[in-house]
Parts: C-alpha cells; sequence; structure tokens
C-alpha cells in the first residue's frame, strides 16, 4: 500500500514548517494546505509556476514536473526520470540513463528530447540564483537513445540536488511527466497520481485503489493552522520562520510539528561599509554580542545547534582554516570585549560620530 505521506513525497521537502496528520493508509483524498497568500497561488489554469512563484505554484510544479532526478520525503536524491547514473572520478561528468516509458503526450522519452527540455530549463532560470548554483555546467550531450551526459567545467558536489529543484523539472509539448496530473477546481488543486501504464511503465495492480488524491489549498498561516486544529486539512506545508509561532499561539491539537533539515538559519549581512561596521574588528564586536543559545531557545526545538562559523563546514566557501570562534570566553566576557570596542570607536575621531549610521539586515545563512 502507498502511505499517505508518500503519495506526497514531492512536496514535503519543500515546505519551511510541516504539520503532518499521517494515519492509517486508505485511498481517501489527502487534504493539504500550504501557507501562501498569493493571488494567484497555483499560477493559473496550467499550474506553471513562474520565476518568483510563491510555496504552491512551486508544490504544484514539484509534483506535476520531474527533473532527472527528485527527493523524497526525507529530501534525499531519487531516480526521477532517470532511473540510475555514474559520476566520472573526477567529478566533471555525470551521465544520466533515461527510464524505459513515454512523456505525458505520449511521445518517446529520448535522450535528445531530454536533452532539449534541460536545456530550456536552464535557460528560463535568467539571473536568479539557482543560474548561479548551476553555472559550471558547460555541456550537455546526448550518448545513446536514453543517455544524457551533462558535463561540468568543474566539480559540482551538489549537482543532483539542484538538478532536483522544481525549476529544472523538464516538459515536453508542455506539460510535465508527473508523477501527479494537476486539476483546478475553484480555489483548491487537485494532484492526481498519474497511472504508470500512462507513461508507458509497468502497469500496477489496483493502482486507483493504492494511490490517494491531494486536495491542495492555500490559506494564510494562521487560517492554515486552525484549519489543522479543526481536522478539515491533514498536513500544512509551507510557512517561514515568522510563521512558527503560530503552532504555539493557536495550538497544534493533533499531529506533529517537523521542521525540514537546512544548514543556516540567521546571519547578518553588511549593507555599507561606513560607520562602524566598516572595520572587521567592529563587525566582529556584533557578532561576539550575540545571544546565539539564546535565540534558538525560543523555538522550543530539538536537534537546532548554535554556531559561531561564519561559513558551515563543507559548503563551497569553507576553507576548512576558520572553526568556532571565542570558544575560551563566555557569552559575557565576549560582550565585555564587543563594548570595549565600541567605545574606542565612539571616543576616537570627531568623523566616527558624524559619519552615516551603519546598517545590517538579518539574512540567510550558509
Amino acid at each position: 500500500m502507498f502511505a499517505a505521506c508518500k503519495a506526497f513525497r514531492t512536496l514535503v521537502p519543500l515546505g519551511a514548517l510541516a504539520l503532518a496528520a499521517c494515519s492509517a493508509p486508505d485511498n481517501s483524498a489527502l487534504s493539504v494546505a500550504v501557507i501562501d497568500a498569493s493571488a494567484d497561488p497555483f499560477g493559473g489554469e496550467a499550474g506553471q509556476a513562474e520565476e518568483d512563484a510563491g510555496p504552491a505554484a512551486r508544490l504544484v510544479r514539484a509534483s506535476t514536473t520531474e527533473g532527472l532526478v527528485s527527493f523524497d520525503e526525507k529530501g534525499r536524491v531519487i531516480p526521477a526520470l532517470a532511473d540510475r547514473w555514474i559520476v566520472t572520478d573526477d567529478g566533471q561528468s555525470y551521465i544520466f540513463r533515461l527510464r524505459d516509458g513515454d512523456w505525458a503526450s505520449g511521445d518517446a522519452l529520448t535522450a535528445e528530447s531530454a536533452k532539449k527540455s534541460l536545456q530550456a530549463a536552464l535557460d528560463a532560470l535568467g539571473d536568479t540564483p539557482l543560474a548561479q548554483d548551476v553555472a559550471g555546467i558547460d555541456d550537455i550531450r546526448t550518448m545513446a537513445g536514453r543517455v544524457v551526459e551533462i558535463r561540468l567545467d568543474r566539480p559540482m558536489p551538489y549537482l543532483l540536488q539542484l538538478l532536483a529543484q522544481p525549476e529544472l523539472g523538464l516538459t515536453f509539448k508542455q506539460r510535465g511527466a508527473g508523477p501527479m496530473r494537476f486539476e483546478l477546481s475553484g480555489n483548491m488543486a487537485r494532484l492526481v497520481p498519474i497511472d504508470p501504464a500512462s507513461l508507458g511503465l509497468p502497469a500496477v495492480e489496483n493502482w486507483p485503489q493504492r494511490t490517494r488524491r491531494i486536495d491542495l489549498r492555500a490559506l494564510n498561516g494562521a487560517s492554515a493552522v486552525e484549519a489543522f486544529n479543526a481536522g478539515t486539512v491533514d498536513l500544512v506545508l509551507g510557512g517561514e520562520i515568522q510563521d512558527f509561532p503560530l503552532t504555539r499561539s493557536v495550538g497544534i491539537l493533533r499531529g506533529t510539528i517537523q521542521v525540514d533539515p537546512v544548514v543556516g538559519l540567521f546571519g547578518l549581512k553588511v549593507m555599507n561599509d561606513k560607520g562602524f561596521l566598516a572595520d572587521p574588528v567592529n563587525r566582529e564586536a556584533l557578532a561576539m554580542a550575540i545571544d546565539r543559545e539564546g535565540l534558538i531557545s525560543q523555538f522550543s526545538l530539538g536537534g537546532w545547534s548554535a554556531t559561531t562559523r561564519i561559513v558551515t563546514p563543507s559548503l563551497d566557501g569553507d576553507l576548512g582554516t576558520i572553526g568556532e570562534r571565542w570558544s575560551e570566553q563566555s557569552l559575557e566576557e565576549r560582550r565585555t570585549l564587543a563594548r570595549a570596542r565600541v567605545g574606542r570607536w565612539a571616543a576616537a575621531a570627531p568623523a566616527n560620530r558624524t559619519s552615516p549610521p551603519a546598517q545590517a539586515r538579518p539574512a540567510p545563512a550558509t
């Protein structure tokens, strides 16, 4: 049997906040709410997400338009249109073997059609952050009827994770290859699992009885949590860090809260090179004064840990030369040192006190 959450496996990794209420599997519709206040949350009749699409449209695209690879419910890379792949020893060539079967249009899934679709998806990224992430792709080649090679100009350890993003889902004749079909019904999106037999894949016995339709609604944070508590939705996805307190203020009466595993949530970005923050020593003083443990304790979530590192280990930009900072000092000792630096800066030349105020704003950390 298909578990209730398994039918929604392409959506779960995209939700920053998931309130799961998955009971015994059955084939009734699974009612899902996504936190999204967009005027046109599902991207119109076609269900195609634009570059600036909100969470609901991205979820629809992720469910209806697979790429070469995809994510499972735990965020791990799994086969999608490609059923297997190899990586050369130098890390600069990824060779994908496409699965047997067809596009949703009934046309054969070939290396040439997949190559053209992937190139079109890459071109459509424009100057988005994802385009910068995949800038190392040098060429896409067909090697056989169902074999596609992606050549890189440098190793990209996270290429598979990037290829699994909804923006790099492959379409043919403006239709995705599943695993679900999109239907717009009023203010609700219906996502219906596609019968493998219709894609030229081996038939699955009793397919309608072994799968569940997804009824997806877009709601604001408070309404989504209220609907969950009232039992009118089984799962809530999406939301940002400012929505998380709703899970306490409104109250979660059933189910459990699941937060996606991410590396780095909070950081500070210096917005100009004038004033107090122009000096790296002063920027360090600000970093020293932050009570990281106090910040994360407000969320009462296990598994979160504070770090004083500038770059998270193993990510791009980490040279492995800077570990945890100020480990020999308590928070109060760090704040005393930070106050001294502020005092020295304030007591220095009058220009320090008349310079335009330094600006820093919260930014995602890596």
